[in-house]
């Protein structure tokens, strides 16, 4: 299952019965409190970069997954421009572009962020010169404000780091005879997640719905939830299928995962 970050037959039940298992739901609160408080979270921009690499794991003839020092990105490279899921911290930019060169891809013209946390758009600081940046709008929301993220306080992101496009529910992008589709499922990590569909590709990218051999977390504090993150997931696995490749926010990829 999608959800075996918690090692045990619990995922099941709390996909296929979720409405209907208080006793689940229970277990799963105290697992993901106990992750959250216990975790260090993601490093910040204290830390030293220098020995960081964007690690590249092919999805399709031109599809990426990308693991640098943020958050998994996926990359769709093609003559009508390179698109990304994510563009890890910023201090990681100049790697994920030189990545992207040697894949022979190019600069991105399009960026899609999974939800506002730095560790996956800390790039659009870097990129948002010249790529157009596209999320749900509650990403963009929170970017434009003060926001704490693992007791750390970030200020508001510069003007070109925000999205420039912003949707409500869905959006669908043509790109490289790809059919990119980012649907919004709010209240699960944060109130901003997408997940982006591949459809030619059998590829979804989960950003932070999914953590791949880690326990969830959801951020009450960003308009997450237990109910949301569920319900997310549940439908996310009504809309694939059994060949579907999942890109996790962190971690490895996974396959034949319903």
């Amino acid at each position: 299952m999608i959800l075996s970050i918690l090692g045990s037959k619990i995922t099941s039940i709390a996909i296929s019965n979720f409405n209907e298992r208080i006793t689940v739901k229970s277990i799963f609160l105290k697992i993901s409190i106990l992750f959250y408080l216990i975790s260090p979270g993601p490093c910040m921009a204290e830390e030293d970069f220098s020995k960081e690499l964007i690690k590249a794991n092919p999805l399709s003839s031109n599809l990426f997954m990308l693991e640098g020092a943020g958050g998994n990105i996926i990359a769709l490279l093609g003559q009508e421009g390179t698109l990304l899921v994510d563009d890890d911290f910023a201090q990681m930019a100049n790697k994920l572009n030189a990545q992207l060169v040697e894949l022979g891809g190019a600069s991105p013209r399009f960026i899609i962020n999974s939800h506002f946390h730095y560790d996956h758009t800390g790039g659009n600081e870097v990129f948002g010169k010249s790529a157009t940046i596209i999320s749900a709008l509650a990403v963009r929301d929170r970017l434009q404000q003060e926001q704490l993220l693992w007791k750390e306080l970030h200020p508001p992101v510069p003007a070109q780091a925000l999205p420039l496009i912003t949707f409500e529910q869905s959006i669908v992008l043509h790109l490289n005879k790809e059919e990119i589709r980012a649907v919004h499922y709010p209240h699960g990590h944060t109130d901003g997640d997408t997940v982006v569909y591949f459809q030619h590709a059998k590829v979804v990218s989960m950003g932070d719905l999914y953590f791949a051999g880690m326990y969830p977390i959801f951020h009450p504090e960003h308009g997450g939830s237990l109910d949301g993150y569920v319900k997310n997931i549940g439908e996310v696995l009504k809309a694939t299928t059994v060949d579907t490749k999942f890109v996790p926010g962190h971690g490895p990829l996974r396959t034949n995962v319903i």
